[in-house]
């Protein structure tokens, strides 16, 4: 069997850019990807806004397995038939007085507490559960990657996806809680940017006046990017400028910016569409007053940490995707490092 790390790895781009040479000058994280959610896997990124913090993600086949020569009969190797899916991404978003600028310790209170951020890295660096049963053979029935994520396996449909684990979830929600003391005391929530190969939704935004109004309408927080022929022939043109709109706000110079930015990514990667696909993830978060003392923010976390899935087509691309069917899997992680003991 095709051990897919062997032939596919993921990059990530951080910022945006509106030709090849603002892209030269980008803070571009390659080869990041791993087989386990383990300490040694994590890939530091910093930024200050949303625009700079915009995080394209990339994932690369080998064109050595993807495109082998047919053989003398003509007939094509079963790899041409295959490619790569983003089944999850899962972001946490962390807002706390302690910040880790300005001298600020990323992992300890100035009274020697713990932050929450210290708390998620911490359940990431456990180790995970053996995916093997007592007798040896494949669990099935999910398993812990770490102590903050698990498989969760469907038999059924042979698939698996990215969880967090109740010990995660006891510090970090789905929804930010309320505020009863000072300003951004500790907001830790988590987000599903994409979910069994779709972008998932945050309902009711409106990013013109960040208000809950009339006007408001659902956004998506992912997007997958164009192939280089429709990059080249603006077939998705309105929809990479619509999403840069939800990121930076609805303005002429987002939605240009949109389109020129996707047209980088699929000439600089030779997008295809199969083993070569790249998807932006929005790194902000829309604080609501009730999470923030008062204030509605929709800005970059002070602390951002992306996790994703992806796997092994190994079905024929398109019409696996919409039939659910995946193949080998392989993560990747982006949170800062924890300091050096000492």
């Amino acid at each position: 069997k095709t051990d897919l790390k062997d032939v596919a790895n993921a990059d990530i781009v951080v910022g945006s850019a509106v030709n090849a040479s603002e892209l030269s000058r980008l803070r571009i994280k390659a080869d990041i990807a791993s087989t386990q959610l383990a300490p040694d896997a994590i890939t530091e990124i910093n930024s200050d806004s949303i625009e700079a913090g915009l995080m394209t993600l990339v994932l690369l086949g080998s064109e050595d397995f993807f495109e082998r020569p047919a053989d003398a009969l003509g007939t094509r190797p079963q790899s041409t038939l295959m490619g790569i899916n983003l089944e999850d991404v899962i972001t946490i978003h962390i807002m706390e007085q302690y910040t880790g600028y300005e001298g600020e310790n990323l992992f300890t209170t100035p009274n020697g507490q713990k932050t929450r951020f210290a708390e998620v890295v911490d359940l990431v660096k456990q180790n995970g559960e053996a995916n093997t049963d007592d007798q040896g053979g494949l669990n099935t029935l999910g398993y812990k990657l770490n102590g903050a994520f698990r498989f969760e396996v469907d038999r059924r449909l042979n698939t698996a996806h990215l969880s967090p684990t109740e010990e995660l979830l006891e510090i970090c929600g789905w929804r930010a809680v309320r505020q009863t003391d000072n300003f951004m005391s500790i907001t830790c929530v988590l987000r599903r940017d994409i979910q069994f190969q779709q972008p998932t939704y945050v309902p009711g935004y409106d990013n013109t006046t960040l208000g809950q109004d009339e006007g408001a309408w659902d956004f998506q927080t992912a997007i997958e990017l164009p192939t280089e022929v429709q990059a080249r022939n603006g077939v998705l043109d309105e929809e990479m400028g619509g999403f840069m709109q939800t990121v930076l706000g609805q303005s002429d110079y987002a939605q240009n910016l949109g389109v020129a930015y996707a047209k980088v990514i699929a000439d600089k990667y030779a997008i295809n569409g199969q083993y070569k696909r790249a998807w932006w993830i929005n790194p902000g978060y829309d604080w609501v007053p009730s999470q923030t003392g008062g204030r509605r923010l929709f800005q970059i976390s002070q602390k951002l940490i992306m996790f994703a899935l992806f796997n092994l087509d190994e079905n024929g691309g398109i019409a696996s995707r919409r039939s659910g069917i995946s193949g080998r899997r392989v993560l990747l992680s982006s949170l800062p490092p924890s300091p050096s003991s000492s």
